[in-house]
């Protein structure tokens, strides 16, 4: 491809005359620039061979923070104990907010107006207008929902339908045949994620799509070129996968939300429609954020699909 892209790379030098990198911050050493060159990267070089970038920018040379600006973010590039000791001082005040909300914008689709939402909410309690915590809500609806008896529940749940699927499943002939398989990976992606779906999301969720599991192992295909950030263009095939997830996913919550008011399943661990606790909780807990529209509900939604099903394959084949 004739296509480029330009990655601007600044190297950094710690501030203070004679002082060592040791006694200044990492927030010094970034904000001193006495040194700006521009990487000129081929498309296919920049996915395909990170160390020629490396070497031919000299990103490695020991003690300077180097800053890669790639299209969607910056990444920077630590050597040196000096560096290294600077950075870990200050780890407290790192963190990962924005590369989180590049992932939501261009891998789930959130909408970019909206992505601010989901970044950590500063809430203060005052005598006479109390405010709930949100961020230890949806700690602790984590900690609850996916540990003890919750998670004892949810493995039960999945073992009984991961059983049903093998039963019930018509290319799988008496139990003393052998059946001969193409891809035991393929065979066993699209029941271990249905059962997975099942026990925590409902049954509506997989009725309501019969064809969501080929469209989820088809978006994880593509969800690479999605982390990058290439425009629709470029990469239409992973943007249609990504659509149709998302409108799946929110044909779903408006079926749930028509016929399951959740103030009635308090206390039930599981139901159809939305399935377990923890997902009905989920839904709350987005409201009380703010996050009311649809599209932005179903990207986070299909975030936490693919982070909850992805390592679920490769387990059950081992």
């Amino acid at each position: 491809m004739a296509f480029q892209y330009m990655a601007g790379k600044e190297s950094f030098l710690p501030c203070g005359g004679n002082d060592t990198g040791a006694q200044k911050t990492a927030n010094d050493a970034i904000l001193c620039s006495n040194l700006r060159t521009s990487i000129p990267i081929h498309v296919g070089w920049a996915f395909s061979d990170v160390e020629g970038i490396v070497s031919s920018g000299n990103i490695t040379h020991e003690n300077i923070p180097t800053r890669v600006i790639l299209p969607i973010f910056s990444n920077f590039v630590i050597s040196g104990p000096e560096c290294v000791t600077a950075y870990f001082k200050e780890s407290r005040d790192l963190s990962t907010t924005s590369r989180s909300i590049a992932i939501m914008i261009n891998a789930f689709g959130c909408p970019e107006y909206l992505a601010d939402a989901f970044k950590p909410h500063s809430q203060t309690r005052t005598a006479t207008q109390p405010t709930e915590n949100i961020e230890k809500l949806i700690h602790l609806a984590i900690k609850t929902g996916l540990s003890g008896p919750h998670l004892d529940a949810l493995t039960e749940r999945f073992q009984q339908y991961f059983a049903e699927q093998i039963q019930l499943d018509q290319l799988i002939g008496p139990d003393d045949d052998w059946l001969p398989v193409n891809d035991l990976n393929a065979f066993v992606e699209k029941r271990v994620f249905e059962a997975a779906v099942r026990s925590m999301f409902g049954t509506h969720m997989l009725s309501l799509n019969p064809e969501l599991a080929d469209d989820f192992w088809n978006f994880n295909r593509v969800i690479g070129t999605l982390f990058m950030g290439l425009p629709r263009w470029l990469s239409p095939a992973a943007y249609r996968a990504r659509d149709k997830m998302l409108r799946s996913i929110k044909d779903w919550q408006r079926h749930a939300r028509d016929h399951c008011p959740v103030e009635k399943f308090q206390g039930i661990d599981w139901e159809p429609y939305y399935g377990s606790k923890f997902i009905r909780e989920r839904q709350g807990l987005l409201t009380k954020r703010g996050i009311m529209d649809e599209t932005a509900r179903a990207a986070e939604n299909l975030a936490f699909m693919w982070a909850y099903v992805l390592d679920f394959p490769r387990g059950n084949c081992y």
